[in-house]
């Protein structure tokens, strides 16, 4: 699907994994909007997540969406990078309950706004992923 609707000029906007009886699952939102390159990957454990994170950014890409999703193999991450937009901005994941509103906190009082949450199971408790701008 990635490839089909890239090809035909539409833009990968929100993406989320889950899991059913039958197995992983992928829904997206797609639009023909924008312009510019982007970046998408899913299936990232938090290793992976963290050093394409490092290298996109590296390289003049922003994150624009982080969700979180538990599989057999553990938590797996699905991301979104833009390569547009000026100004700051910070992300984390992993985050428990509290250490989430701690960063929410902080971040909040620094002058940024919060862009995106994602909630997810890591086998023992709820964790956060989040993308706040400045």
């Amino acid at each position: 699907a990635f490839d089909t609707f890239t090809q035909q000029g539409y833009r990968l906007r929100d993406v989320e994994g889950y899991m059913t009886k039958g197995g992983l699952r992928y829904a997206a939102l797609w639009d023909k909007g924008g312009n510019g390159k982007f970046v998408a990957r899913h299936g990232m454990s938090g290793q992976a997540y963290q050093s394409r994170f490092d290298q996109y950014t590296s390289n003049g890409y922003r994150l624009t969406h982080v969700d979180g999703y538990w599989t057999p193999k553990g938590v797996r991450y699905v991301a979104i990078w833009e390569k547009a937009g000026n100004g700051a901005f910070v992300a984390r994941h992993g985050m428990t309950g509290s250490s989430y509103q701690t960063a929410f906190d902080n971040y909040v009082g620094q002058g940024y706004a919060l862009k995106h949450v994602s909630g997810y199971w890591d086998g023992s408790q709820i964790r956060y992923a989040a993308i706040w701008n400045r």
